[in-house]
């Protein structure tokens, strides 16, 4: 389950993570087009996107193991 309350900085954290987040998504698909599923390229964008996702849900206090459709 989400935190009910964050901080100020944590929210200006949390602003700043999803749109780095949304950043890198847009960029993983392009990767994806250009390069394919297999390539390095893609592989290093997914990585990233990834590791966004676990930094927002840490703060966000969800579960590291959750289905993202479940947040």
């Amino acid at each position: 389950m989400a935190r009910a309350t964050i901080s100020p900085e944590e929210d200006a954290e949390l602003n700043r993570l999803r749109e780095k987040h949304r950043i890198a998504v847009e960029r993983g698909a392009v990767m994806l087009a250009r390069h394919g599923m297999a390539s390095s390229e893609f592989a290093e964008a997914e990585k990233a996107t990834g590791e966004l996702s676990r930094r927002i849900r840490a703060l966000e206090g969800i579960a590291p193991d959750t289905h993202w459709m479940a947040w």
